[in-house]
């Protein structure tokens, strides 16, 4: 099962933030959408009604968004092999650009039918505005499923995604916001996805960055969220170090970050985030993990000016997985388009 046809270059996730005490500035709610696909409209993607948000915002400013309780349902019965995906999109444009170039990330899995039925849409993101103006930001949505599996159900699989999904954002550094100041980073962008991130054995470091420290700021919230994918039969076609990788993987990430001094010299000891272990079944394929680790500022010693946060991937068993992560441009997307995960000051 593919991830979507039109997810063709690479960037990377991470962010940090230090939140203050409020709810969100402004959230909608969206009412239940319900959608089908043919073999002809596989992997279409479809706006989610109710979920688009409007926001006027400098050159440089910053924008926190994120989902909640964003879930997407099967409704046709299908077998056990059948497994139809679904991609969610976040992502963002400007007013007056066209809307096919837009910024955002994506979450996809496949559902493990029969027995599943509903699947998470969970993504949060940091828009920097690369120019001021008027950006519109919503959730889409996207179903695919093998050509075999769609005519076995005869034509047509009907899905929905459940009311009461929410897309909450908050201007960053504005009074009452949840975020009173963000840095965020990312990988640039490759032209494909490359043989380094099929992961045959080990840990993989993904960097992220350098974050200055504020005194007295509270907590430092660090965010950093990546796709995985565990190669099956017919994936060599796309990457090819999956030959002969099947059976599910065993997946662990944890995030590191390591308080430094003003010259890059640590300043205390390594912090290590919560090891989460997460399996992606034959029949999932895709899985995104999203890792949070939360640090009290005061805990870090006035000497620390700064510090060095790192996702960590390791294969904990199975079949070589790719590291894909959630940050895919659209087709006729600017090539420097980047994906933005905040770290929450």
């Amino acid at each position: 099962m593919r991830v979507a046809a039109i997810l063709t270059v690479i960037a990377n996730l991470a962010a940090a933030l230090i939140p203050g005490s409020a709810a969100p500035a402004f959230a909608v709610t969206t009412p239940e959408y319900n959608y089908s696909f043919t073999t002809a409209t596989s992997s279409a993607l479809h706006s989610v009604p109710g979920s688009q948000v409007t926001a006027a915002l400098a050159a440089g400013q910053m924008l926190y968004l994120y989902t909640k309780d964003l879930f997407n349902i099967l409704l046709t019965p299908m077998g056990a092999d059948d497994a139809p995906g679904t991609t969610f999109y976040l992502s963002c444009w400007k007013a007056g650009e066209s809307t096919t170039h837009r910024v955002g990330v994506y979450t996809a899995q496949n559902t493990v039918t029969p027995n599943e039925t509903t699947i998470d849409g969970t993504m949060r993101w940091l828009l920097v505005a690369p120019s001021a103006g008027s950006y519109t930001c919503e959730i889409q949505v996207g179903s695919y499923a093998r050509g075999d599996s769609i005519i076995e159900a005869g034509g047509r699989i009907y899905m929905r995604v459940k009311a009461g999904a929410q897309l909450n954002y908050s201007y960053v550094g504005q009074p009452g916001s949840i975020v009173r100041s963000a840095h965020s980073w990312a990988m640039s962008n490759v032209a494909s996805l490359g043989e380094e991130f099929v992961l045959w054995s080990g840990v993989k470091q993904l960097n992220g960055s350098t974050i200055p420290l504020t005194q007295g700021a509270g907590n430092l919230t660090i965010v950093q969220d990546v796709n995985l994918t565990t190669c099956i039969p017919d994936d060599h076609l796309k990457w090819s170090d999956c030959a002969g990788g099947d059976g599910g993987s065993t997946m662990r990430t944890w995030i590191e970050a390591q308080p430094q001094h003003s010259d890059g010299s640590a300043c205390g000891p390594l912090i290590k985030g919560t090891v989460k272990s997460t399996w992606i079944s034959r029949p999932r394929h895709h899985k995104t993990v999203n890792n949070t680790l939360m640090i009290s500022r005061s805990g870090m010693g006035a000497a620390c000016t700064q510090v060095r946060t790192a996702l960590k991937v390791e294969l904990g068993g199975g079949a070589q997985t790719v590291i894909t992560t959630s940050g895919m441009p659209y087709r006729g997307q600017p090539a420097d388009a980047r994906r933005r995960l905040p770290v929450l000051i």
